[in-house]
């Protein structure tokens, strides 16, 4: 498979894993998407990302399309716990309104 058709069918994996995860009704269901098709997803996504930044940069861009991607991964990673207590934080504060 080229890097385009591994990407869409990563990210259509990566989006029915939580699909099921969302509107999912049994525990196998939950377990099925957690630990069987969203690592699928992601880990057939990572290594299609690193050859399409290679296929896509030349040898005097490719450089910096690394450091790039690495540093929006690391911002992703420094970031995501902060922001998932602030939406908790609002969701309590919402919930409080409401009852």
């Amino acid at each position: 498979m080229g890097v385009r058709t591994t990407a869409i069918f990563s990210c259509t994996m990566c989006v029915v894993s939580r699909a099921v995860v969302v509107f999912g009704r049994s525990r196998a269901s939950l377990y099925v998407a957690m630990y069987v098709l969203s690592p699928a997803g992601d880990g057939t996504f990572n290594p299609c990302f690193t050859v399409g930044l290679k296929k896509c940069t030349n040898a005097v861009t490719r450089p910096f399309a690394y450091a790039l991607a690495y540093t929006v991964a690391n911002l992703g990673g420094a970031f995501s716990a902060n922001l998932m207590d602030l939406v908790s934080a609002c969701a309590q504060s919402r919930a409080s309104f409401s009852a």
